[in-house]
């Protein structure tokens, strides 16, 4: 019913109790019982008792800073002769809500009352206890964290990849990449170059290295916009300015780079057999060519991609 990707972007974007919705119906789909009935617990409360609700499990991220109030909806103070650290656990409880009935709260605060707790907390506090308040920061923060709760969950459940040793060591991109965020989507899919060699899925190992290798040099041409944007080969529309690189080929980045200067002309070379086999992801083209993917020619791209990376 629901994508992962649709699961995630709604616990990062939308209302958790609408994103504890769809976690449920994917959880449902995927046969994640345990997840399945920690949302549905999490979307009704943990008000009614049941026989499979583990309170130690949900104490911490559903604990909540309150306010206590008198029957006049004053604040009332710890009694003095209670410890400080007493008294900081007495002002934080496990606050066992639905989702939902918070969220209607989170922008301007309720008082709520727990008869049962204030009876008990009777006997630290000066006056009659009547309720405590929550404010609209301790809501919030409180939503925050069952959101965080969720994710964790949601991986935990998640089939995770045995551990493979890599056939081809990942190279530092922090040398190669100056930007952060490229660094670490290179890295991501060079380990997944190597699991799909060894899965025998060759074609999408060298649509994954021509990748990693269109990364590198988009990182060189936006190091030096002037320079790249001027190069004979860089593409240029029917106007004749030059496009933004994210319409650039892989072809035009080889090319550009090495007018640049950025890799040499062997590299270019061999860089445009890796752009060769890439184009297989057209089934026409692997059906006009007539060649099958296979261990071998994957070995030799995994060599001229590292020899272009150790060049640039």
């Amino acid at each position: 019913m629901y994508t992962l990707q649709e699961v995630e972007t709604a616990l990062e974007k939308e209302l958790l109790s609408d994103a504890l919705y769809k976690l449920e119906r994917f959880a449902q789909i995927r046969e994640f019982q345990d997840l399945e009935n920690w949302c549905e617990r999490e979307s009704n409360g943990y008000i009614a008792p049941r026989d499979d609700t583990h309170e130690e499990d949900i104490k911490e991220y559903r604990k909540i800073t309150v306010d206590w109030r008198d029957t006049l909806n004053r604040s009332i103070r710890i009694a003095p002769s209670v410890s400080p650290d007493s008294n900081l656990a007495l002002r934080s409880i496990t606050l066992l809500a639905r989702v939902a009935e918070m969220e209607a709260y989170a922008e301007q605060g309720t008082n709520w009352i727990i008869p049962e707790m204030n009876r008990h907390l009777q006997q630290f506090v000066s006056g009659e206890v009547g309720s405590f308040w929550l404010g609209p920061k301790q809501i919030q923060v409180w939503l925050s964290n069952i959101r965080a709760e969720a994710r964790r969950r949601l991986h935990d459940s998640l089939p995770r990849v045995p551990h493979v040793k890599s056939l081809y060591d990942t190279p530092d991109f922090s040398e190669l990449v100056s930007d952060e965020a490229l660094q670490d989507v290179l890295s991501r899919r060079w380990a997944e170059a190597n699991l799909c060699f060894q899965a025998g899925a060759y074609l999408a190992t060298v649509i994954l290295l021509g990748s990693i290798l269109e990364g590198v040099l988009l990182n060189k041409v936006e190091g030096d916009k002037a320079r790249a944007n001027t190069a004979p080969s860089a593409p240029r529309d029917k106007s004749g300015a030059t496009k933004l690189f994210r319409d650039w080929t892989l072809e035009n980045f080889i090319n550009v780079s090495y007018e640049c200067g950025w890799i040499k002309k062997q590299d270019k070379d061999f860089s445009h057999v890796v752009k060769d086999y890439r184009n297989y992801i057209h089934p026409n083209q692997e059906r006009n060519e007539g060649i099958t993917m296979d261990a071998n020619i994957c070995r030799i791209i995994w060599e001229v991609v590292t020899a272009a990376l150790s060049s640039t």
